[in-house]
């Protein structure tokens, strides 16, 4: 009597799942190659793996309809070439070529080229990877991998999976898992499956969030940026002295115009004394140029003036700096007809 009822139950329980087997999009995994047997096996489990956790269905497939498989690959439209054996069983397939190449420096790598077909289209979605010292866990990985890329790459073909963005203010940069998509506000089609946000916006932290997304569904992301700490509190200034007044670096235009002036005045007096004319015998010239006084008053003026200038030169040299607001004074010369005057102006 209990079996009768395990066994009805058993019946029930398959009947009422039929309808679902029966609407899902059911899956195959072909590997092929060159490689050992072992190779083949590995890298089919890990081919499984990827298209059982991407939600394909696989279904197990005899060794003629694996070999019409393969051989449709190499045509322009592989899917119509299948027999309908396979098309009227599987809605997609995964075929996997390893094979062995010589790298440059002489070592062995294996070729892992996987190709994916699907019902609706008539292209095919596939990328080749190498793997280098290739043990198992490597193959693996290599398989996997690839596998898991390519079925992204076709979610976010097919636009079934969305995820809507919107931050405050607007305008930030989006980076999903590692790549730059746009700024927000924005929709932008993705995988099923969980992905990290990062959010950049100029003058706000960066933030960072975890959002899982599914197939057939639009996954929904607000976040409101937070300013910086540049942008809300103002930098504080380091305590100050009394105020000074502004001062102005040492300059050498006075001194160099007093020994100019020193200059022009000895070598004006040296002129003068040198043209003097003295009456020789007294009183038997009527007219000459007494200008030997005159010569010699500016000689020592010049003298002077040169001194003068040399120590305001040699002060400045110092490198004292002094306040603008400080007076400012220059030497004058003034030539009258009896002779000249060497004089000072200036603020004081």
């Amino acid at each position: 009597m209990h079996l009768r009822f395990a066994i009805l139950t058993l019946l029930v329980t398959s009947y009422l799942a039929l309808p679902s087997l029966v609407h899902a999009d059911l899956g195959a995994v072909v590997v092929t190659g060159t490689v050992a047997e072992r190779d083949r096996k590995v890298a089919s489990d890990a081919v499984e793996s990827a298209g059982t956790a991407a939600g394909w269905v696989l279904k197990p497939l005899s060794k003629k309809e694996a070999d019409a498989i393969i051989a449709c690959t190499a045509q322009p439209k592989p899917w119509g070439c299948l027999p309908a054996s396979v098309t009227k069983s599987v809605q997609k397939l995964i075929v996997t070529t390893i094979d062995p190449e010589r790298a440059d420096d002489g070592s062995v790598l294996l070729a892992v080229n996987v190709k994916i077909l699907l019902s609706d289209s008539d292209s095919v979605a596939g990328d080749r990877r190498y793997c280098d010292h290739c043990t198992d866990d490597a193959l693996a990985k290599t398989a996997g991998t690839l596998t898991t890329e390519i079925l992204q790459e076709l979610a976010v073909r097919a636009g079934r999976t969305v995820i809507a963005i919107k931050t405050t203010p607007a305008g930030a940069k989006i980076v999903l898992d590692g790549r730059a998509i746009g700024a927000s506000d924005g929709a932008f089609n993705t995988f099923p499956g969980s992905h990290i946000v990062v959010l950049e916006l100029a003058g706000f932290h960066s933030e960072t969030r975890t959002i899982e997304t599914f197939d057939g569904k639009t996954a929904d992301l607000s976040v409101v940026m937070r300013a910086s700490t540049s942008i809300t509190k103002p930098i504080s200034n380091p305590p100050r002295g009394p105020d000074q007044p502004p001062t102005t670096a040492p300059s050498r235009l006075v001194p160099g115009l007093v020994l100019t002036a020193g200059a022009i005045l000895a070598i004006g007096g040296g002129v003068l004394f040198a043209v003097d004319e003295d009456p020789t015998p007294v009183g038997e010239q009527r007219r000459y140029r007494d200008t030997g006084p005159v010569g010699i008053g500016l000689a020592i003026g010049g003298a002077a003036t040169v001194g003068l200038g040399v120590y305001l030169w040699l002060r400045q040299s110092t490198g004292a700096v002094t306040p603008a607001s400080s007076s400012n004074s220059t030497p004058t010369i003034t030539l009258v007809p009896s002779g000249g005057v060497i004089g000072w102006a200036g603020n004081f």
